[in-house]
């Protein structure tokens, strides 16, 4: 599906078997063509992200239930806190 955009805002979508009848009729009504593709996965990744700094930093020996065991640990009750 394809999405037009009137000036006003008002939205429609056009199924790909009438896109070309569209297209024509934009031609002759001497509407403005504005192509607007989503961007591809290769245009995303090809862009460097502050996640790509952390990436394959984490480094540690313990097995995955010892980590969530250690968060679990580290859980405090909020009876313990006093204000």
């Amino acid at each position: 599906m394809n999405t037009v955009i009137l000036s006003d805002g008002t939205s429609y979508y056009i199924p790909n078997s009438d896109l070309s009848f569209f297209k024509e009729l934009a031609l002759r009504m001497k509407w403005q063509v504005v192509d607007k593709k989503k961007p591809t996965a290769s245009t995303v990744t090809a862009s460097k992200s502050w996640v790509d700094e952390f990436a394959g930093k984490w480094q540690d020996q313990r097995t995955t239930a010892q980590i969530v065991e250690d968060i679990h640990n580290a859980r405090t009750n909020n009876s313990e806190i006093i204000l």
